[in-house]
């Protein structure tokens, strides 16, 4: 039996905790056997999208445009991330495929039959930015996010609205990913 294919789409390669999210989704669909390509005709298309400003939410769309032109519907696409929440009504106006809003990861696991659940997917602390190679050990690229939020102070940006105040992992949270890592 032929593996299914999922291409994985971002807005926002500069963010870490959107890259660490980026790679669980990967390392998610995987681990339930399927196949990651790089193409917007795969069988199903991800994307994690960044909602801080309009300029990513126009990104999105214009992938979105590609991808329905490619496939004529969006059925086979799947919105996730801060984008499902903090541009929802925009999303309404013109995207009737799947949204999953960043925190309601679990309902990925219904829409692909998964046998591995997506909360029991590890988060990744090291990981390779899109297009970077890695020669050895040596360039691994060490990410540990401590906490998750916002402090609410920046005028332009929504994202407290996807992930609420700031809150900090214990030390002892910390220590063990940095161990793991």
């Amino acid at each position: 039996m032929e593996k299914k294919t999922v291409s994985i789409i971002t807005n926002n390669v500069e963010c870490d905790q959107l890259s660490s999210y980026y790679a669980k989704i990967e390392k998610y669909f995987v681990a339930n056997d399927w196949e990651v390509v790089r193409s917007h005709d795969a069988d199903l298309a991800v994307i994690a999208a960044c909602g801080t400003v309009d300029f990513l939410h126009d990104a999105i769309k214009e992938a979105l445009a590609d991808r329905f032109e490619r496939k004529k519907t969006y059925t086979s696409t799947i919105v996730m991330g801060c984008q499902a929440i903090t541009y929802e009504k925009s999303f309404n106006e013109f995207f009737d495929g799947e949204m999953i809003k960043y925190g309601e990861e679990d309902k990925l696991d219904g829409l692909i039959n998964a046998s591995i659940k997506f909360r029991d997917i590890k988060n990744l602390h090291v990981f390779n930015a899109p297009n970077q190679e890695r020669n050895n050990d040596t360039d691994k690229l060490f990410t540990i996010i401590i906490s998750s939020g916002c402090l609410r102070k920046c005028t332009y940006c929504q994202i407290h609205r996807a992930h609420g105040y700031i809150n900090s992992k214990s030390i002892e949270e910390i220590k063990k990913e940095f161990k793991i890592a």
